[in-house]
């Protein structure tokens, strides 16, 4: 009878190599670490300082785990830890310059130093065949890992779509959406969604393809670069690469992007006259691709605010290879 139990023999032990990081850390706080008994007071409070900023952030998406009483490390071979980029002495650099030598920091306000943070689990792509065929599709889970639910065989998510219903009027969903009675949740209807891939057709031919993540911001999201484009006649990448604001009528706040490039003034002319702004995180990831009646040239377009990118290509090269 077989054992249900994996024993510590079957086990191959893997050989590390942790000194790359003290020696990371040495050439961060510019100290050497042999002479550790001879540090300073300043010295040994950086180094402190510097491990917690460094090294305790990173339980939030490089491989440790930090519940408040313990940490631990989880196997390199079933979690990708980004170690060039998080020992570059560029990024070490860095992060030793935000810890304070005049004061201990709080901790609570320490976070992760790479940004790796995901959307709002929504993507969007445009593809524009050699043939003018387009597609502009906006793919969901709605909010983090969907429903939790996995297709079988599949390894796919399932969505949770069910949120965009209003479960009970005047209750906010996920993004803070307010529903009514007309989005209740009744068998066989279609719930609203705020998905709004975009194909904008001249003539009955296709222009202009555009879409966006973002939850409850994509229709705004898509509605400014629209108008940038087709009624201001800006180029696409200005029209994508511009600040945005969002409003979705509850919460009634009007939100603008941090760092945002706004007309002087504009925020306190907003605020003096009864509106409440707030500043938060980038508006949407537009990808987007505009199309060259005349011509036939395309040109994409990859929201610099993200990390998607454009690419085009060749026909010619593809047929060659595939031997047509």
């Amino acid at each position: 009878m077989s054992s249900p139990f994996t024993f510590v023999s079957d086990f191959d032990g893997v050989w590390t190599n942790p000194r790359r990081e003290l020696q990371a850390v040495h050439q961060t706080v510019q100290t050497n670490l042999r002479r550790m008994c001879g540090w300073s007071q300043e010295q040994l409070e950086e180094v402190y300082g510097y491990f917690r900023e460094q090294v305790l952030q990173r339980p939030h998406q490089h491989g440790w785990r930090i519940d408040g009483t313990f940490s631990s490390f989880v196997d390199e071979d079933y979690f990708a830890v980004p170690r060039k980029r998080l020992l570059s002495t560029e990024y070490l650099a860095r992060r030793a310059r935000e810890v304070e030598r005049d004061r201990a920091s709080d901790s609570a306000n320490v976070v992760p130093g790479l940004k790796g943070r995901e959307s709002e689990e929504t993507t969007h792509y445009v593809v524009v065949d050699a043939s003018g065929n387009v597609v502009s599709s906006t793919t969901t889970l709605n909010g983090s890992f969907g429903s939790c639910l996995v297709a079988k065989g599949t390894g796919i998510l399932l969505n949770n779509e069910m949120d965009d219903f209003s479960v009970r009027p005047g209750t906010p969903n996920l993004y803070g959406l307010v529903g009514g009675v007309a989005n209740q949740v009744e068998a066989g209807k279609r719930m609203l969604s705020s998905m709004t891939p975009t194909i904008v057709l001249r003539d009955g031919r296709p222009v202009l393809a555009v879409g966006s993540p973002g939850g409850s911001t994509i229709i705004t999201t898509v509605f400014q670069v629209l108008i940038g484009v087709l009624d201001e006649g800006l180029p696409l990448d200005r029209a994508v690469g511009r600040s945005r604001f969002h409003h979705q009528w509850l919460p009634d706040t009007l939100f603008l992007e941090r760092g945002g490039s706004y007309p002087s003034g504009w925020k306190e002319s907003l605020q003096r006259r009864g509106h409440r702004v707030e500043i938060r995180s980038p508006i949407g990831n537009v990808q987007a691709v505009s199309i060259d009646i005349e011509s036939g040239r395309r040109s994409g377009v990859s929201d610099p605010r993200g990390s998607g990118r454009s690419a085009g290509v060749d026909t010619g090269q593809v047929e060659k290879k595939s031997g047509k």
